[in-house]
């Protein structure tokens, strides 16, 4: 299926949203539900000021980057077509990661911190997306 640069627009903020609030939400759990180091509210707030850095920063760039490509496209693309095949292999190296790390049985209370940290960062850098999409409703 085809669609318009707007479009892919939305699906990125959509797809950034969803992803930023499942990995934050469940990191939140994972911190709650940890082992109980006393400490665990400055790591969680450090981590959350982590992601909130890192969103401001690197995925800034990113989601510029991704914008720049989307308004470029000639001709309606098909939807996977939104990140580049590089994109789309660091999110599967990503998500390979993730099931590293869960099986080496880190504690639940550090992974969540790291949840945290990347989740905040999703969410964080997919209000650019937002934005370019609003921009699009306006016009």
């Amino acid at each position: 299926m085809k669609i318009k640069p707007r479009q892919h627009i939305m699906n990125a903020a959509i797809f950034w949203t969803a992803i930023g609030l499942f990995l934050s939400s469940l990191g939140v759990h994972f911190v709650l539900h940890g082992s109980g180091s006393q400490w665990i509210g400055l790591w969680a707030l450090l981590a959350f000021c982590i992601g909130a850095i890192k969103s401001q920063t690197v995925l800034r760039k990113a989601t510029h980057r991704v914008i720049q490509r989307v308004q470029n496209f000639k001709q309606p693309e098909p939807f996977y077509k939104v990140f580049h095949p590089a994109q789309w292999g660091l999110i599967a190296f990503m998500m390979g990661l993730g099931f590293i790390v869960r099986s080496l049985g880190i504690d639940k209370q550090w992974r969540g911190l790291v949840l945290i940290a990347v989740g905040v960062a999703l969410l964080g850098a997919s209000r650019f997306f937002w934005k370019e999409w609003c921009k699009g409703a306006s016009s």
